[in-house]
């Protein structure tokens, strides 16, 4: 699943064990985790309560 890794991703980044990863794949997987993960539970936010999921009229 692309969460599970960018979360791996990251958390591999914060501990030093990455290797050549780009800027760019760093905050692709940053968006990943922030669109899917509730800020301060950490808990999934289900996908019609995403802020992507409004679409302005």
């Amino acid at each position: 699943e692309k969460l599970q890794n960018s979360i791996e991703l990251l958390n591999n980044y914060k501990a030093g064990k990455v290797g050549l990863i780009s800027d760019q794949q760093l905050w692709e997987a940053q968006k990943i985790k922030s669109a899917i993960l509730h800020p301060d539970t950490g808990e999934k936010i289900l996908p019609p309560f995403r802020m992507s999921g409004y679409v302005p009229f």
